[in-house]
């Protein structure tokens, strides 16, 4: 498979990460048209192809396609263990088109929608799990708050120009009703009351707050604050 070849040491999880290949696929397609790099193409088919026979699976009732989390480990007895901030609209719709994979686009509209139907009731949450009942919180270990993992939800649609995703919505009117007046931002909600129970002050978490409130507001100009080499890994990927 091509997505397990690029494990060439030892490793200790085999498992793939489907956001990972769906990345770095769309960046393989994106690089093949800029530089006419034929190799370039030929490898962002082959991950395409392998992603969806191993990850994108049909939701119960068969009303919509689904990207699992990665190839193993995410399906359970009634249905599906999933991550919203693993869906990227926009990667997987030019993906789609760049290595005739019609499925990824079905999983971005499939996604949206599913993120639509979340926003309606509380933020989308870090992880979820969906039955032939619905959508119910995941199984213990995972986390049903609305966290680290859930704040490239909003980052995501952005990015997609879904600027007025009820889910970017949703996050812009947390973020500014927990707003601290500090450079503290908001990095773990209850994703039923919306309080938040963790803050951070690493400028990639407050540059998020800014970037949505300003798209969703269809306004020109935002207050993103400027790059911060200093803080963590997680936070500089957001910025």
């Amino acid at each position: 498979m091509a997505l397990a070849a690029r494990c060439a040491a030892p490793c200790p999880d085999r498992n793939n990460a489907s956001d990972g290949d769906l990345f770095y696929a769309w960046t393989l397609a994106r690089a093949a048209r800029l530089f006419s790099v034929p190799d370039y193409a030929a490898r962002a088919r082959a991950i395409a192809a392998d992603l969806v026979a191993s990850c994108v699976v049909p939701m119960p009732g068969g009303a919509a396609e689904v990207m699992l989390p990665a190839a193993a480990g995410f399906v359970t007895a009634t249905g599906f263990i999933l991550n919203p901030s693993y869906w990227m609209p926009r990667a997987m719709r030019d993906l789609a088109a760049a290595t005739d994979q019609p499925a990824l686009a079905r999983c971005a509209d499939g996604a949206e929608r599913l993120m639509a139907t979340l926003a309606a009731t509380g933020l989308i949450p870090d992880w979820i799990e969906i039955t032939a009942d619905g959508i119910t919180p995941p199984p213990a270990r995972f986390s049903a708050d609305s966290g680290y993992e859930a704040l490239r939800v909003p980052l995501f649609l952005v990015w997609s120009r879904a600027n007025t995703h009820p889910a970017v919505l949703r996050f812009t009117a947390a973020h500014q009703a927990a707003d601290t007046g500090d450079l503290r931002a908001p990095t773990v909600f209850e994703r039923g009351s919306g309080r938040a129970t963790e803050y951070s002050t690493h400028a990639g978490y407050r540059a998020i707050a800014a970037l949505t409130a300003c798209a969703g507001s269809q306004r020109a100009g935002s207050a993103i604050p400027p790059f911060d080499t200093a803080q963590p890994y997680y936070p500089r990927r957001c910025i």
